[in-house]
């Protein structure tokens, strides 16, 4: 009502409401997604755009219905010279530009031959100046019957149907070309049979209601319901038919007689819920999922970090035991793999978890995946192997430890726990075992979202272990949404005996660190003094509450920290003391685990 006081169209209020509700402020869409749906599996939000797209339905229709169509198509030079001028330099403007960037078009999302034809498409859509937006304008600023406002409703009227011609014309090229000959046909002739029955079934129905209709008496409700009930059969039948949504609704809209009785009914009965209700719900949903902070980038310095660190190469490998005499097998999933390969639910949740990641993080990774059918005393050698044949600098494998969703211990797999073991002393690489506890409770719902930040820490104590563990962590920092803390657990003793060789490295590891990071605003140094076992385990326990994921070092024997009463009571020993700890089942905390050992020294 603010705006509005001070000139504001309503049009621009709902667009402000929508960027104060979108993930820049409020993030309606992350806050309200499990509570608008009774499955806590499902999208809540997709009933909140439900309700936007038949808000945008409503408006398109009643802006149809309350156009002059005497003003609408009164044609004449001026008109159309503006008209067609108007769509002709948009086109132009578009067409010029369409090829811009079009090397980088992510071919997960779309092959490089589509994204031509997708481009195009979007410039028909933008070249369209709509003709209910247009009378909507023109009747809030109260100019319906001037000679501006008639000037504008008709050039809108012409531009939308030279827009929609070139629209159907596009889409249909796109499919012939690139979907199949039929089914670019079966569309085309799809909005024929509808413009047909605008013209011969709705607006005779239509003329004939206000024919019937007795002077001074209002319009019977079943003809007013069944005049909607058309207008959304005729957008969900323009949608089956690959058009926009809409303009089903604008061909109903526009072969309704304007004014009395049908038209003034259905203003009368509906504008009041659309204008007020519908229609502010749907221009708010589309401006939430606008990325305002996109404008960043028109101030922002250029900069090439991500690339001058590289390109992260990850390789999934999905192991199946075999049992019997079965002969192993090694299949690479990619677009040539057979479709009963992907039938499996295990290969399709891997492939869709890694081509998610690839998406999300394009141009810094590549993604390959396999799935070997391997004997369990093979499977530390297969992994191996695939690891020497890529080069890999890092294998991270699953602890075995298996949790509920609610972060409940379910199981230990004791056929993994001994994969582990055998690869601990044979990975050709440094290796990395998470306990993966899943998402911290308050988190689980909004683990897509961008803007998160996810709470890394580390415990160092000491050793190559720790050095590597803390050189992932480094790499992780990049990301803007990690905060990484470091915290260096010290014994207390007299500086002298501790004066070794791997202490000299560690300090000076961790001096070059504090020097780097010192002013950035998502790192934390601190060190503890830490005397016993029991005081160790205390002081794990306190960090690991409120963070998402604690890396530590497998192997501390050469520290000088007194672990005394833990070693014993260790109950994966693969894990290392630190990492045995946190992956308790008594650690009530939802923290993951990732524990990091360091290329072993092979003798021959």
């Amino acid at each position: 009502m603010f705006l509005r006081c001070i000139g504001i169209p309503q049009f621009v209020s709902h667009m402000f409401a929508g960027m104060i509700l979108g993930p820049h402020l409020i993030d309606l869409l992350s806050f309200s997604s499990d509570r608008l749906s009774l499955d806590v599996a499902l999208d809540g939000n997709v009933a909140l755009e439900g309700v936007a797209k038949f808000g945008l339905i409503m408006f398109t229709f009643l802006m149809g219905v309350k156009t002059n169509k005497r003003a609408a198509f009164q044609i004449d030079k001026r008109t159309v010279s503006i008209a067609v001028s108007s769509f002709l330099v948009t086109m132009f403007a578009g067409m010029t530009f369409r090829n811009f960037g079009i090397d980088k078009v992510d071919p997960l999302y779309m092959p490089l031959r589509l994204a031509p034809t997708e481009r195009t498409v979007i410039v028909a859509v933008q070249a369209i100046t709509l003709l209910p937006v247009v009378t909507h304008l023109v009747y809030e600023l109260k100019i319906p019957n001037s000679e501006l406002g008639r000037l504008a409703i008709s050039t809108a009227a012409i531009n939308d149907l030279l827009g929609f011609m070139n629209l159907i014309f596009v889409s249909y090229v796109g499919t012939y070309r690139y979907v199949s000959p039929g089914t670019a046909n079966r569309d085309a002739v799809a909005i024929v049979i509808l413009v047909l029955m605008v013209l011969f079934i709705i607006k005779p129905a239509a003329q004939w209601i206000v024919d019937t209709t007795p002077e001074g008496k209002p319009v019977p409700r079943f003809y007013l319901y069944g005049t909607i009930m058309a207008a959304i059969a005729a957008s969900i039948y323009s949608t089956m038919f690959n058009q926009i949504t809409v303009l089903g609704a604008l061909l109903v809209g526009m072969a309704i007689p304007d004014g009395p009785p049908l038209g003034s009914a259905l203003e009368a009965k509906y504008e009041s819920l659309v204008s007020n209700i519908f229609f502010p719900i749907s221009i708010a949903v589309m401006t939430m999922k606008g990325a305002i902070w996109l404008l960043q980038l028109l101030t922002s310095q250029l900069n090439h970090e991500t690339k001058d660190r590289g390109v992260i190469a990850v390789t999934a490998l999905h192991l199946v035991k075999l049992a019997g005499r079965a002969f192993p097998v090694l299949i690479p999933h990619d677009k040539r793999s057979k479709p009963r390969l992907h039938q499996n639910s295990y290969i399709q949740t891997m492939m869709l978890a890694f081509t998610e990641f690839q998406q999300e993080n394009w141009g810094s990774t590549t993604v390959n995946s396999f799935t070997a059918y391997s004997h369990e005393n093979l499977m530390d050698q297969d992994i191996c192997n695939l690891a020497l044949d890529h080069l890999t600098s890092m294998i991270i494998i699953p602890s075995g430890r298996k949790w509920s969703p609610d972060g409940v211990h379910e199981s230990d797999d004791m056929m993994i726990r001994r994969v582990n073991t055998s690869l601990l002393d044979l990975a050709p690489c440094s290796i990395g075992v998470l306990n993966d506890r899943g998402y911290r409770k308050g988190n689980m719902k909004n683990k897509k979202r961008t803007n998160d930040t996810v709470n890394v820490s580390v415990i160092f104590i000491g050793g190559k272990d720790d050095r590597e563990a803390l050189s992932l962590a480094k790499w992780m920092r990049h990301n803007p949404r990690v905060r990484l803390t470091v915290t260096r657990f010290l014994s207390g003793q007299d500086p002298e005996k501790a004066k070794n060789w791997d202490y000299l490295v560690d300090d000076e590891v961790l001096n070059d660190l504090k020097e780097t990071y010192s002013t950035a605003e998502n790192f934390t140094y601190k060190e503890k003094t830490v005397q016993g076992g029991p005081a160790v385990a205390t002081t794990v326990r306190l960090l690991a509450e409120g963070n998402d994921l604690m890396i530590v070092g497998r192997d501390h024997d050469d520290a000088l920290l007194d672990f005394s009463g833990l070693v014993e009571w260790m109950e994966l020993p693969e894990l290392g003391v630190v990492g045995d700890l946190l992956a308790s089942k008594e650690l009530r905390t939802r923290v993951s685990v990732l524990v990091v050992q360091q290329q072993q020294q092979q003798h021959g």
